[in-house]
């Protein structure tokens, strides 16, 4: 699971079309994207949405070799599915369904994180769900919720590795029956770091009060609008052939 912080969570600097988007408009057509993985139902729509996956990481400028390796840890896990759905009545064919759904989902989350520092997303959520904080800042909360479960993911794996590696240097060999063991050794870490975390935030006094200055200021340009219509028009075209069908 090494390789997993590589592609989801970590930022890469660079200069590509997706870089320079503003973070509301990768989060609105992220969710818009997320909605559409979702109501896919023919063999040409995830061949469609292949391509479009495959042509919004070439313009975030992430090589699929990243994504590859993002993947290789899971492969059980995928296989699982697969043999999961063999005996259902869709067989082997829901299953690729399902692990191709997972796979469009994984890349629209690595586009999100791997092309927006997370600063700026958290800036871009908390924008976005302003309107919310008449309800007892519910917006920010939401936003500072989501940000640091974002951050939380590759410090996850990362520990992970560590206890991985710690035990087996005292001999333990990996196998299903340690999985517990495994997962209770890295919920407790997690607790930890989640508490040192929190004491580090009220140290320094931060609290979700009145809107707050910032030193990068968000605006949207004709390149925004461009991705937003793109999206919105590849979207609906998938609708159509679903009510179509129906």
């Amino acid at each position: 699971m090494r390789n997993i912080p590589d592609i989801v969570g970590h930022y890469s600097e660079g200069d590509s079309f997706i870089h320079h988007l503003d973070p509301r408009t990768k989060i609105i057509c992220s969710l818009i994207l997320s909605g559409v993985v979702f109501i896919l139902n023919t063999w040409q729509e995830y061949t469609a949405f292949a391509g479009i996956s495959a042509l919004l990481l070439l313009l975030g400028q992430i090589p699929f070799s990243r994504l590859f390796r993002s993947l290789r840890p899971l492969a059980w896990f995928l296989a699982l599915i697969l043999l999961m759905h063999m005996g259902s009545a869709g067989g082997w064919q829901v299953g690729l369904a399902v692990i191709a759904r997972f796979v469009y989902l994984l890349s629209l989350a690595a586009l999100l994180t791997t092309t927006t520092p997370i600063f700026i997303l958290a800036m871009g959520l908390q924008k976005l769900l302003r309107p919310l904080n008449i309800f007892s800042q519910l917006g920010s909360s939401i936003a500072f919720m989501v940000t640091m479960a974002i951050r939380f993911i590759p410090l996850a794996v990362s520990e992970n590795q560590k206890i991985m590696e710690a035990q087996q240097i005292r001999g333990v060999r990996y196998s299903p029956k340690n999985i517990p063991l495994l997962a209770y050794s890295l919920l407790v870490n997690i607790m930890k770091k989640a508490d040192e975390l929190a004491l580090a935030v009220e140290a320094r006094g931060f609290h979700l009060g009145p809107r707050r200055t910032s030193l990068y200021q968000l605006k949207f340009t004709s390149r925004d609008a461009i991705a937003i219509a793109a999206v919105l028009l590849f979207s609906a075209s998938i609708a159509g052939n679903l009510w179509s069908i129906h």
